[in-house]
């Protein structure tokens, strides 16, 4: 099968995600602050408990954020850009590579190997009581 990758959305919240994401089945990412000693969540970026989506998968990658730069063939010069929706070509990528090396993979089997190796952890305070892990997602060599 092919995996439906959709970003959580930008309000910073901690109890939900927008649409897609909210989808049944649906790989969620959100996003972290890529930094070199930090991989924290962006402050932007939703986020839920899996227990609101059992079976799901839930994953972060980097969003960008302050100091990140895009540059564009649209606009002369370069911009800043942040946000789960630019985390989410990261996981879909990701799942890409896997199907590559190996095609008949399902996506539950796709999501169980990056779970067990592409994975980093991150803990987020969802609540100040709700602390939960997260993957961070990494490319290890395939």
């Amino acid at each position: 099968g092919v995996p439906v990758v959709a970003a959580t959305g930008n309000s910073g919240y901690n109890d939900g995600v927008s649409w897609p994401a909210c989808v049944p089945r649906v790989v969620k990412v959100s996003a972290v602050n890529n930094h070199p000693v930090s991989n924290g969540r962006a402050s932007y970026a939703n986020l839920a408990s899996a227990d609101a989506f059992p079976g799901d998968y839930i994953w972060l990658a980097p969003g960008g954020g302050n100091g990140s730069i895009v540059i564009s063939s649209f606009i002369a010069g370069v911009g800043g850009m942040a946000g789960t929706s630019q985390a989410a070509p990261h996981v879909a990528g990701l799942y890409a590579a896997i199907k590559s090396a190996a095609p008949g993979v399902s996506v539950n089997g796709a999501s169980e190997w990056i779970r067990f190796n592409a994975t980093v952890p991150v803990e987020v305070q969802l609540s100040p009581t709700n602390k939960q892990t997260f993957g961070r997602v990494r490319l290890p060599n395939l």
